[in-house]
């Protein structure tokens, strides 16, 4: 019964409970970019920026 709810829930949905149900302030700031992840269009522009940018801070700086 359980599980069943829980495989009916939207994404953003999910993220929105674990950030109500923490209390670690990095466990809460990190549902709270999931959710806002998971609610964003994915053929936006404003997402494709932020993945963007997202790799640029993740990849490795160049050497010359």
């Amino acid at each position: 019964m359980f599980t069943e709810n829980i495989k009916k829930l939207e994404a953003s949905d999910w993220w929105s409970l674990i950030k109500r149900k923490c209390s670690s302030g990095t466990t809460v700031e990190f549902a709270r970019l999931m959710k806002s992840l998971h609610s964003c269009p994915a053929n936006s522009a404003g997402i494709e920026r932020c993945f963007s940018t997202l790799g640029f801070v993740w990849s490795k700086p160049e050497t010359d």
